[in-house]
């Protein structure tokens, strides 16, 4: 009898702190004085530099898509003080199943989980030059490689 509730207690532990990672690894990305936003999309795109005239720059929107082991571009130029739209797209070949999230410090900007063969914009202000470091979303491992951006 004493067995039977030990393993109770023990599944409901597991079960629980499962809960809890899940929960912590559905909040929003932090904003910064950048105030990057995302925006989650489906479709896979393609790298696309067009500018459009905007009041304070232009705003490029490039794609860069991503696996385990590298992303294609893997430097990105920029003008300082253009908006910056940039669509992460996780490839299906070569991605872990629980898809990657790319983290920068300074400005502190998180994409937030996208799983394989899905797409998440971020848009930003570009003021200095900074790097992307990609991780496994659902274990926080890094990967061994960045995406840099360089701002001209």
């Amino acid at each position: 009898m004493k067995k039977a509730i030990i393993i109770v207690i023990i599944a409901i532990v597991v079960i629980g702190g499962g809960t809890v990672a899940a929960l912590m690894l559905s909040k929003p990305a932090s904003k910064t004085t950048d105030t990057p936003t995302t925006t989650t999309s489906s479709s896979n795109q393609s790298t696309n530099t067009n500018s459009t005239p905007t009041t304070s720059g232009t705003t490029q929107s490039i794609t860069v898509v991503a696996n385990d082991g590298s992303a294609s571009p893997d430097t990105i130029n920029v003008t300082k003080g253009d908006t910056v739209n940039l669509t992460f797209t996780v490839s299906s070949a070569g991605t872990y199943h629980g898809g990657l999230d790319f983290k920068s410090s300074d400005p502190a900007i998180d994409s937030g989980g996208i799983a394989q063969g899905d797409s998440k914009t971020i848009s930003f202000t570009a003021t200095k030059s900074f790097k992307f470091t990609p991780f496994w979303y659902q274990s926080n491992i890094q990967k061994d490689y960045f995406v840099t951006v360089n701002v001209q």
